[in-house]
């Protein structure tokens, strides 16, 4: 493979981003928190709009680093 420099198909954001530390507690803390939504609701706690609530506050909160690619609960 040739590397040419000033390529224009590749750009900056090509980068790939080494997660830190906290990037991966954050990550793990978010599914662990969505675990136990999941079990609230099953367990008739809270209501799915509530879960739906909660998500998205989760989401703010912990800043997942595959939030974009997560579709949203329905």
């Amino acid at each position: 493979m040739q590397v040419i420099e000033g390529n224009p198909l590749v750009e900056k954001s090509d980068v790939i981003h080494k997660p830190s530390l906290e990037d991966l507690q954050n990550e793990f803390d978010y599914f662990r928190a969505e675990r136990l939504i999941q079990k609230l609701l099953e367990e008739g706690f809270i209501t799915p709009e509530e879960t739906r609530k909660i998500t998205a506050l989760n989401r703010q909160v912990f800043k997942p680093l595959l939030a974009p690619l997560m579709p949203d609960k329905p």
